[in-house]
C-alpha cells in the first residue's frame, strides 16, 4: 500500500464519515450536493 492510497484512505474515511454526518445533521443540503457532485464525477469518468 502505497503512500498516496494511504492518503486517499484516510481522506475517504473522513468523507465517509463528513457524508454520515451530513445525512443526520443540518448539513444535509451540502452533503446532497456533494453526493451530485460525485456521482457526475463517476459519470463523467
Amino acid at each position: 500500500m502505497g503512500l498516496q492510497q494511504l492518503c486517499q484512505n484516510k481522506a475517504w474515511q473522513k468523507y465517509a464519515q463528513l457524508k454520515k454526518n451530513a445525512e443526520s445533521g443540518e448539513i444535509g443540503k451540502v452533503g446532497k450536493i456533494v453526493n451530485s457532485m460525485i456521482r457526475f464525477n463517476h459519470q463523467a469518468n
